[in-house]
């Protein structure tokens, strides 16, 4: 809006240059929107519907605690994106961060030896970047 309105630009113009601006769902949903009135208002109001207004963390904390360390290529990137989520939701200890990360390491014999690790949230990665996954290497410690 404020870029329209120091620009003087038009709808058009607007839902022009917005669309490049636009990444991931937001940008097929624009390259999909049918609407009979294309205005910048009607623009707004139909993409913000579309937006949570707040943070589902029952969404995010069932997401990661369904999610497992054998769908990521290594462990540190396992634990990465598993932290990268469960630092949304606010109230976690960073003993609770660290065990629902650990949780979902699928070698037994890796999740034990990070149970045993006493790791924080600060140095799970780091610490799984030592392993390789089955297949990677002969060894699983490097």
């Amino acid at each position: 809006d404020k870029a329209r309105y120091l620009n003087h630009w038009e709808d058009s113009e607007c839902l022009a240059r917005v669309g490049r601006c636009l990444k991931g769902e937001a940008r097929l949903w624009l390259s999909e929107w049918t609407s009979t009135t294309r205005t910048w208002s009607n623009f707004k109001l139909e993409l913000k519907t579309l937006c949570p207004r707040s943070v589902d963390v029952a969404n995010i904390l069932y997401s990661v605690m369904c999610t497992e360390s054998d769908k990521f290529s290594t462990y540190a990137e396992y634990a990465r994106k598993s932290l990268l989520k469960l630092r949304i939701v606010k109230g976690l200890s960073s003993e609770l961060l660290t065990a629902i990360v650990i949780r979902g390491i699928t070698d037994p014999h890796i999740r034990a030896s990070a149970m045993n690790a006493k790791l924080t949230p600060e140095s799970v990665v780091e610490y799984l970047s030592n392993y390789v996954k089955c297949g990677v290497s002969q060894f699983n410690f490097h």
